[in-house]
């Protein structure tokens, strides 16, 4: 593979360079010249065999990856607005304006599955790499976990019921099976009158209870004709979606049941957090580890199942230590994380701590608490403008490589905000300066020293 470095800076043919024709004190401009591309660029070449047809450049796939998260893009809009904008082209390595389109969106998905989780973190720790700074976590980090919730709808029986029967009816249309009833007509009107099941009328609320109880009996009805028609060989391409759609059409409102909140989305957990606003998030639930002093993400990685928070501690810390090459002396957490005191060179320091200690130590540990609610800022943002708020990638490796590439974006999006503050307080010194120096200059030749 054709290690692809720095633009050339020649002329063209047709005209000037990008180079030339850009403000090179445009923000991400600055940041293309100062990301390590050639490190990146040999880190990631591993994941491409050495034979076949030439892929498309891999300083350009990981420019348009990391432009995707910072500023939330669909693969889509990622390549359409990449097609417009010049300095998205400089960032992703061009050398002259390009009037195509950098890739087919479809190649996002096979590229970050290509980089797996391995190459994502690779790019966060790139993000660290930039910074002004060296990033300093070695007196402490603060540590706090989330949701992060999948693309579903908001799960009821009878909306995975009635997916379950539309399930049937397509595998049996590919298999060529022929099922006794499909129930075409009846299910949608079934699925409108279950949507008043919290209707304040009781009678509105029993008729569609009753709506519910006849979709899951339909729902099991065409699941058991399909399981008796299909053959040996079929039932083995379908086991997972088979297994799946068992799981549904069992399961009850009862604690403790077998749970499965979305059918194309198997991994999804039920979270309650409490919230008056959304008391349960659909999701998979991630740690995030920020540097108290600057806010940058040094740690994220996803949680899978309904680990408990302290459970999570040991591998936010390996991470950690693997990004900035330093172990933390005391990680800064919130209650989820009382009942652990120490992970190996690590003290875990949440409001608990406080308990039985005065004086001094009580105050020092009281300040140490206070940087914690600097990671609830940090999450919001991610939230908001990285896509941690609503993953859209699928599957659990979706999970894990979201948070990463979300966490990257955040440290970016803090490395172009402070690149703007401190050009603008650089022409701001310098005009001031100058008026100083035109003022001076004035004061001289008509003040009273010059008429002397």
């Amino acid at each position: 593979m054709v290690i692809t470095g720095e633009p050339s800076g020649q002329n063209g043919i047709f005209g000037n360079d990008l180079a030339t024709m850009l403000d090179p004190n445009q923000p991400l401009y600055r940041l293309a010249q100062r990301m390590p591309w050639n490190d990146l660029v040999v880190f990631l070449a591993k994941r491409y065999a050495a034979n076949g047809r030439p892929s498309v450049p891999l300083r350009r796939m990981i420019g348009l990856t990391i432009l995707k998260h910072l500023f939330d893009l669909s693969d889509e809009a990622l390549v359409s607005t990449w097609q417009q904008n010049p300095y998205w082209q400089f960032f992703c390595g061009e050398s002259h304006f390009q009037w195509v389109l950098p890739c087919d969106p479809s190649e996002m998905t096979r590229f970050r599955k290509r980089i797996g989780e391995e190459g994502c973190e690779r790019i966060l720790k790139a993000s660290l790499e930039v910074q002004a700074a060296p990033v300093d976590v070695e007196e402490r980090v603060v540590i706090d976990s989330t949701v992060q919730e999948k693309n579903i709808t908001y799960p009821t029986f009878a909306k995975l019921d009635a997916k379950v029967a539309e399930r049937c009816c397509r595998i049996a249309e590919r298999e060529g099976i022929v099922l006794r009833q499909t129930y075409a007509r009846t299910l949608p009107k079934l699925r409108i009158q279950a949507r008043t099941h919290r209707h304040k009328n009781p009678k509105v609320r029993a008729k569609a209870r009753k709506a519910e109880r006849r979709i899951r009996t339909i729902a099991r009805r065409l699941l058991r004709d399909l399981l008796r028609k299909m053959t040996p060989d079929q039932e083995r391409r379908h086991a997972a979606t088979l297994a799946a759609m068992g799981v549904v059409v069992r399961q009850t409102a009862t604690p403790g049941s077998e749970r499965m909140h979305s059918l194309h989305e198997p991994g999804v957990v039920c979270i309650a957090k409490g919230k008056p606003h959304k008391p349960y998030e659909f999701g998979t639930k991630v740690s995030i580890a920020v540097d108290p002093a600057t806010g940058l993400v040094v740690g994220a990685h996803a949680m899978p199942g309904r680990q408990h928070d302290r459970a999570s501690v040991p591998e936010t810390l390996a991470q950690v230590t693997r990004l900035t090459g330093q172990v933390p002396k005391r990680a800064i957490c919130d209650l989820g994380y009382r009942g652990k005191q120490m992970e190996g060179e690590t003290r875990i320091i949440t409001p608990a701590t406080l308990t039985g200690t005065t004086g001094s130590t009580r105050k020092r540990l009281r300040r140490l608490l206070r940087r914690r609610q600097v990671v609830e800022a940090t999450i919001g943002r991610m939230k908001a403008l990285h896509g941690l708020g609503r993953n859209r990638l699928a599957g659990t490796i979706g999970d894990r490589l979201n948070v990463l590439l979300a966490a990257a974006g955040n440290n970016f999006r803090i490395w172009l905000r402070l690149f703007c503050v401190y050009w603008e307080s650089t022409i701001e010194s310098f005009i001031l300066a100058t008026w100083a120096l035109l003022l001076g200059s004035a004061r001289s030749t008509t003040g009273p020293l010059a008429r002397g």
